[in-house]
């Protein structure tokens, strides 16, 4: 039911209450309005067409950089991710379109935001998750803050494409020199160390010396003692990279190279992290090797796709190898392994002997 009062000298108000939906009211200049408003709401209410007019309200008032905090503060902090997810975030909100109202924001200035990083010669995948992030922020308002109408911009551009496939191989020149430099370069000898137990495990950088903490989750120190099994061969990884957002733990089998830097190391009595080395020092140690080295374009993740397919190479199946990896699916195993023609020439003629 609407009931209309007057509230002061040239205002009038109305309230509409109806069982089953919020108490709702506004403010008019003039009585007819406020009748017609009123009506309006009761009509929408009976048909089942009716939406809440303080959404709207507060769409109109939101801009684009209120929701970009807001993302940040509520949704960022449950990511393992969120330091990369708040660098962008930040980057968005220091954008000329974060001070417009979110409902403003069109399909034309993202294409031209999209066009003015391609001259600035930015990769495809980095412009590609810049607007993907910005689609998320859409989505989450529309779906998780009540913004129902509306419509997410992203919707209304060609995407840039994802990021090119590497096949990046490291020959055995490389690796003999790699380890050269690490292992003459390095004051840490952890470092060298988890460069070689990346290649003969083919585990995340993460999985070995653990990752930084965020607003929720507590920093993880990657591989510990306790979780390794001399007796059986094998380490136990908790909480592993899912790319449903499922926690996910896995066991995967030391071999010999493995096996050979684990019984190298003093191993403490009261447990704890295997190697002491921590992100920055392990990118840069590895970064200037390969310098020194002469090696080009080797990243530290390439190891993880030598180590996967290698293990092709020798034989195993396919099914196999995603337990050891933790590759969700057949399509992101094929990905991650590049077998190189000359060894498949090599075992060819082998077997026709």
């Amino acid at each position: 039911m609407a009931t209309v009062r007057k509230v002061g000298e040239y205002q009038w108000e109305v309230e509409v209450r109806r069982k089953g939906y919020p108490r709702i009211s506004k403010t008019f200049a003039y009585k007819d309005d406020a009748d017609a408003w009123g009506r309006e709401q009761e009509t929408t209410m009976k048909n089942g067409s009716w939406k809440d007019p303080r959404v709207q309200i507060q769409v109109d008032v939101v801009t684009l950089r209120d929701a970009l905090i807001k993302y940040a503060e509520e949704e960022s902090s449950k990511k393992k991710g969120e330091k990369q997810e708040l660098t962008r975030l930040a980057k968005w909100q220091e954008h000329e379109i974060a001070r417009l109202p979110i409902t403003q924001v069109s399909g034309q200035h993202l294409a031209k935001h999209r066009d003015q990083r391609r001259k600035e010669g930015r990769a495809e995948n980095t412009i590609r998750l810049e607007l993907a992030l910005l689609s998320r922020v859409y989505e989450v308002a529309r779906k998780e803050w009540g913004l129902n109408d509306l419509r997410n911009p992203t919707k209304d551009i060609s995407m840039p494409s994802g990021s090119k496939e590497r096949d990046r191989r490291i020959s055995k020149d490389e690796e003999v020199g790699l380890f050269t430099e690490l292992n003459n370069g390095c004051r840490n000898l952890d470092i060298p160390r988890v460069v070689a137990f990346a290649l003969a495990t083919g585990m995340r950088q993460s999985e070995i010396i653990g990752k930084a903490s965020t607003s929720t989750r507590a920093a993880s120190v990657g591989l510990t003692w306790e979780n390794i099994r001399l007796k059986d061969s094998t380490a136990f990884l908790p909480d592993t990279k899912s790319p449903f957002g499922k926690i996910k733990n896995r066991t995967i089998p030391l071999f010999d190279p493995a096996l050979a830097i684990i019984k190298d190391l003093p191993r403490p009595i009261d447990g704890g992290a295997v190697f002491d080395v921590t992100q920055d020092g392990l990118i840069r140690a590895f970064a200037s090797a390969c310098k020194r080295a002469k090696i080009v374009d080797l990243h530290f993740h390439d190891l993880r796709h030598e180590f996967t397919s290698r293990l092709i190479e020798q034989g195993w199946g396919m099914h196999e190898v995603m337990s050891i990896t933790g590759h969700s699916t057949a399509e992101m195993l094929r990905r991650y392994t590049h077998i190189r023609a000359g060894d498949m020439v090599q075992k060819m003629r082998a077997m026709s002997k």
